[in-house]
């Protein structure tokens, strides 16, 4: 691809010059033409190696047929009507774009992306008249979290600029309270967004939930630097965002009924995951993380296809959750 706007504006003017029979293009008169169009922004003519180098690219990456007249030392299209800007996309150029298309169309919450919408429409008309498509054919879950949403695009501004950011935070069940906060990294877990930082007052990394902010604006105090959290591993010890002062990294152990193992172990619960032994009746799993309350739902969602057998205490922690589900069911049927 051309590697910025120059480029794509010389390839614009020599597919132009090439169209035009009767002119003994040679790569020095490119150059002029080149120049003579663009010398609001650039202040020579551009040079003989530039506009070869263009050439060849329009020659490797369309197809284009560029010939050279060696007795003229001219350039010219062996197809008078070919340019490379009519140049058709193939099979695989449209399958591409369409997904690409359809992916960013999906993604909402970045402001930066609203201003290309008109030329996502543009395009998705474009490869229509090459090849109809009646219906999508990649979707995405769609988060109805949309106070949550609406803060992406302001955190992500100061995260980049290393700005402080002043919260307004309500958690569930208590009073809302005003946060000064280094923004370092934003999170998604199950159509769920999570700021990560470090909180000034308490001087230790924390994280808030997008959907419990009320306001958040940019705070004048110094930003502190990031030394506490390596996005790239921070997460890799847990299912979800929830980490637990203080708690260790556990093996658990887990079996599963024979007809739900295939599910686990196409899709496992955690990257750590080993399949220890199978059964007749269950197969048994293996996976080392830090407990968390998102690790207990996940258990529960496979209802009684999973049964969590070890460590003891972590046994009894999903035993208590299980009990209490069977209560609120219980009340349900008197």
């Amino acid at each position: 691809m051309p590697r910025n706007k120059n480029a794509i504006a010389r390839i614009k003017i020599i597919d132009n010059c090439l169209q035009r029979p009767g002119i003994m293009w040679s790569w020095e008169r490119i150059a002029q033409e080149c120049w003579e169009k663009m010398e609001s922004f650039i202040d020579d003519p551009p040079s003989r190696e530039t506009i070869l180098g263009d050439i060849k690219f329009m020659r490797q990456s369309w197809s284009a047929p560029i010939i050279y007249d060696r007795n003229k030392k001219s350039y010219s299209y062996s197809d008078p009507h070919y340019s490379v800007f009519n140049h058709p996309l193939t099979r695989e150029d449209i399958d591409s774009l369409q997904f690409a298309l359809e992916v960013i169309r999906q993604f909402k919450g970045f402001r930066k992306l609203e201003g290309i919408e008109d030329i996502i429409t543009k395009l998705q008309h474009m490869i229509q008249m090459v090849e109809p498509q009646d219906h999508p054919t990649v979707q995405f879950e769609h988060s109805l979290n949309e106070m949550g949403l609406r803060w992406l695009d302001v955190l992500f501004g100061y995260i980049i600029n290393k700005s402080v950011v002043r919260i307004s935070y309500k958690p569930f069940k208590e009073d809302p309270r005003t946060i000064i906060v280094s923004p370092y990294l934003l999170k998604e877990y199950n159509n769920r967004w999570f700021l990560l930082g470090l909180d000034h007052s308490m001087h230790k990394l924390q994280i808030y939930s997008l959907d419990r902010i009320h306001h958040a604006d940019k705070f004048l105090e110094r930003f502190i630097p990031n030394t506490v959290l390596d996005p790239k591993t921070y997460f890799n010890d847990l299912i979800g965002v929830t980490r637990y002062e203080g708690r260790r990294r556990l093996k658990i152990q887990f079996q599963v009924e024979k007809n739900a193992s295939p599910y686990i172990r196409t899709k496992p619960i955690h990257e750590s995951q080993e399949l220890l032994q199978e059964t007749d009746e269950y197969d048994l799993y293996n996976i080392t993380v830090i407990p968390n309350v998102e690790l207990e739902s996940r258990f529960l969602s496979y209802g009684n296809w999973l049964t969590v057998v070890s460590p003891p205490g972590f046994v009894n922690q999903m035993y208590t959750r299980v009990e209490s589900m069977v209560k609120n069911y219980q009340s349900t049927r008197e």
